[in-house]
């Protein structure tokens, strides 16, 4: 079984800026799993967001990167 989070954490690290969608795009889990997974990355303090785009949706990168 794959580690959902790890690819989604990974992801984030290797693509600063990335939005739900690339992510989703990018790792192949669904929107859902994307949104709970980086939901709970931020209120443990991994990943930050760092801005929005014109839609409002949210940009993440590793904390400390």
């Amino acid at each position: 079984m794959a580690n959902q989070a790890l690819e989604i954490f990974d992801y984030i690290k290797q693509n600063p800026g990335a939005r739900i969608e690339d992510i989703v795009e990018g790792t192949g889990w669904n929107m859902v799993v994307v949104e709970a997974a980086t939901h709970i990355m931020l209120r443990q303090g991994l990943i930050e967001e760092i801005g929005r785009t014109e839609w409002n949706n949210p940009k993440f990168k590793v904390k400390g990167e």
